[in-house]
Order: C-alpha cells, then sequence, then structure tokens
C-alpha cells in the first residue's frame, strides 16, 4: 500500500501549495496540477508519476450537489492507486469500433492539498496533516521556485539509498509493530511508512 497525504487547512493562504511545491523537488516525475481529467491521470500514473493535486476541494467540491461522473471516475482511480496488488484502472481506449480494454497502473504516491476534508473514501486511505495560517508575530524564509535546486541533493540521495542491494527486500519483509489504536485501513497505509522509519534508525523509529 502507499498511503496518499492529505495536506489541509481550514481557509486559504496557510502554505498547503507551498508543502506541494517543495514536494516537486524530491520525487520522482511529480506531476504538479490544480486540476486533470482521469484520462490524463491514468496515464500519468501508468508512467510512474507521482501525483501532486492542489486544490481538491475545488475538484471534488459540489456545495452540496451529488458528484458528476468525472468526479466520480477520478475519485474511483485515486482510490485504485492505494494498493499495488488490484491497483489498475480500466478504461476502453481506441477510436470508434476499433476500442479495447486496458488496464492503466495508477498505483504510488499523492499528495492532495485542499482546503476541508476530501472524498470520504480517498481520506479513508489518507494521512492528514493540517496547516494554518502564520500569525502577524511568525516569520518563516521566503521560498522561492530556484529553492527547489538544493532539494535535488536530497533527492538524489534518497533515490540512491532506495537502490542500493537490499533495501527493498528488507522493506518486503518487515513485519514492524504498529499501535493497535489504527484500524486495519490505517495499519495498511502506515506499515510500510513505520518499516521505513526502523530502517533509518535515530530517533525515526520512535517518531513514527
Amino acid at each position: 500500500t502507499f498511503a496518499y497525504l492529505h495536506i489541509a487547512s481550514a481557509e486559504k493562504r496557510s502554505g498547503k501549495s507551498r508543502v506541494l511545491e517543495v514536494q516537486s523537488a524530491l520525487v520522482k516525475a511529480p506531476t504538479l496540477a490544480a486540476n486533470l481529467s482521469v484520462a490524463v491521470l491514468a496515464r500519468r500514473l501508468d508512467r510512474g508519476a507521482t501525483l501532486l493535486l492542489d486544490e481538491v476541494d475545488a475538484v471534488f467540491g459540489n456545495r452540496g450537489k451529488a458528484p458528476s461522473d468525472a468526479q466520480e471516475m477520478l475519485r474511483g482511480a485515486i482510490n485504485a492507486g492505494w494498493r499495488r496488488r488490484g491497483g489498475d484502472y480500466w478504461r476502453m481506449v481506441g477510436q470508434g469500433a476499433n476500442q479495447e480494454e486496458r488496464a492503466f497502473k495508477v498505483f504510488g504516491p499523492k499528495a492532495l492539498a485542499g482546503i476541508g476534508e476530501l472524498p470520504g473514501t480517498i481520506a479513508d486511505r489518507s494521512i492528514s496533516i493540517v496547516m494554518r495560517r502564520a500569525l502577524r508575530s511568525e516569520r518563516v524564509q521566503r521560498y522561492r521556485e530556484r529553492d527547489a535546486q538544493s532539494g535535488e541533493p536530497l533527492r538524489a540521495d534518497l533515490a540512491s539509498w532506495a537502490a542500493a542491494p537490499g533495501v527493498l527486500d528488507a522493506l518486503r519483509a518487515a513485519e514492524p509493530a504498529l499501535p493497535d489504536a489504527l484500524n486495519d485501513r490505517a495499519q495498511d497505509s502506515w506499515e510500510p511508512l513505520v518499516a521505513i522509519a526502523d530502517m533509518a534508525g535515530g530517533t525515526w523509529p520512535d517518531r513514527a
């Protein structure tokens, strides 16, 4: 499984988009978007992209109305990508009578940012961090797009670590201890992250 990251806040200008921008410098094949069709989503994920979807409140928000067919298809594709086994999204591709079934591999990392809550089935597959607007008394270093270049050494180190001999085999075999307070789906979401924290050592296992 691969838990989704839900970056939430109760109001705008709380740093949600900035989190996605910073992440785009650290992840594999980032696809940073504020809106996209299910066809584009399925094809990008099938090629191994990392989805960084902003303004999900606009993508899924209906102000009390029933979800549209397009929203339901997008939600279904995102839900399908939570688990590797069965993480396929089936579509008909082609022109006219020359169409055939095709399974798009939509499993993989996704971060979803927006105001308010996600659709329930996506939220159930997500780990949330809640942002808030900075107070006037709080000062943070300003982020510029060129600062993303400073993330490249860290991204390269992470990729090198994951590619080291034995790392993925050890993670596949790992059975870390998980809190009983988590339900089954939450345990499935956290298990790979806790396993990675255990391998990282230091303070990471306790923090996880």
